[in-house]
């Protein structure tokens, strides 16, 4: 057994925190069943992972553990400095309440899954608005990337691609027939040579309809949006005359644009 070192000498090794002003406030007791002895939480300003650990010699003794860095002072480990029964024990009750943690958290987000995930969205549609352009760099430059390296991801991408394009177009042809199914104008009823027209409410260059919210609140929630079908040439038609100025642009009289039209 080593010789025991100057008392001076110990304390300088001794890498407890120094003591704050605050007292320290006592939580509750544990009872380790492994090792035996007790253990106590400390609370205070500064001193969040210190514990007080029952002396396996004498009861009357306790020694302090701090979990962050791993050390304790009691003799063993200041001559040692291996980890003794007293950092075990600590972290045996640790991994207890890290356990008991986990399950809480898993139970809770079961019972709330529809709130914690609105919560998830709101902080990631704002986070993503805040680091909009960053997002954006950073998607074309890994996709593009991948795409020319890995052949296997190009070929999931390009099917993935076909789905929804698929999967959009079936979305599209349902809303139509929901919508009348022929055209406004001359009563075309062939889905392929059906579009839809909308009012341009923002001001900006005319989308496609299955790209606008209207199209999206339909699929959602079912609501109607203010448009009407129009087979393609009379479509193409009533772009032409609005921006001529003979029709107001984004008008919303049938009547009107059937006798202007036909």
């Amino acid at each position: 057994m080593p010789a025991e070192q100057p008392k001076e000498v110990r304390m300088e090794n001794t890498p407890i925190k120094e003591p704050t002003a605050e007292p320290l406030r006592r939580k509750k007791v544990h009872h380790t069943a492994e090792f035996g002895i007790k253990v106590r939480k400390l609370w205070g300003r500064g001193r969040k992972d210190l514990f007080k650990v029952q002396s396996l010699k004498n009861q009357n003794d306790s020694f302090l553990v701090d979990l962050n860095t791993k050390t304790c002072d009691c003799p063993d480990f200041t001559h040692s400095g291996a980890k003794c029964r007293h950092i075990e024990a600590v972290e045996s009750i640790d991994e207890i309440h890290r356990q008991k943690h986990r399950e809480y958290q898993k139970k809770y987000y079961q019972n709330n899954k529809d709130k914690q995930r609105g919560y998830m969205r709101t902080y990631m549609r704002k986070y993503r608005q805040e680091k909009k352009e960053e997002f954006r760099k950073y998607k074309k430059e890994w996709a593009r990337e991948r795409y020319h390296s890995d052949p296997e991801f190009r070929r999931r991408l390009l099917e993935a691609k076909h789905k929804a394009r698929l999967k959009r177009r079936e979305d599209y042809n349902r809303f139509k027939i929901e919508f009348g199914g022929k055209c406004s104008i001359c009563g075309e009823d062939d889905l392929d040579v059906l579009e839809t027209h909308h009012p341009d409410r923002r001001g900006e260059k005319q989308v496609l309809f299955i790209h606008t919210k209207e199209f999206r609140d339909w699929m959602k929630n079912g609501i109607k949006p203010d448009a009407f079908l129009m087979c393609s040439n009379h479509h193409r038609k009533l772009h032409i005359l609005e921006t001529r100025g003979i029709i107001p642009p984004n008008c919303r009289d049938l009547d009107l644009l059937r006798n202007v039209l036909r």
